[in-house]
């Protein structure tokens, strides 16, 4: 007879509900009204960083070195690319978003073709 999960390992499956409740809203908004208001950001992006650390803390996944390493690497590239007129300062926040949420691939997910990119949100750059 199987276990049932723990609240831990739920975690995981919550952050994913979790990011793509909050891209889906800013994807509406932003085809609404043409903006996405900071308030979105700056009430989610805490949020999402509770549960990684959580996890990171619980669970050991991601690594707290690499999940900041990696979020230092993604608001720089995020922001060079705002600066630099590539798109818009909502896409910048929203990589920042996801780059706190979800660092790394989630457990349950298997890629296609098999290719791992190390860090989740540069995946959205392809």
């Amino acid at each position: 007879m199987e276990t049932p999960p723990t609240i831990y390992q739920l975690l995981e499956p919550a952050s994913v509900a979790f990011a793509l409740t909050v891209i889906f809203y800013a994807a509406w908004s932003d085809w609404k009204t043409r903006i996405v208001s900071d308030r979105v950001w700056s009430f989610t992006a805490p949020v999402g960083a509770t549960l990684t650390a959580i996890r990171s803390i619980t669970l050991g996944v991601p690594s707290l070195y690499f999940w900041l390493v990696g979020t230092a690497l993604t608001v720089t590239v995020s922001f060079a690319l705002a600066y630099f007129r590539f798109w818009g300062g909502a896409d910048s926040k929203a990589l920042i978003f996801l780059a706190l949420t979800l660092p790394v691939m989630p457990g349950f997910v298997r890629p296609i073709l098999g290719l791992w990119i190390a860090f989740l949100p540069f995946t959205v750059l392809f």
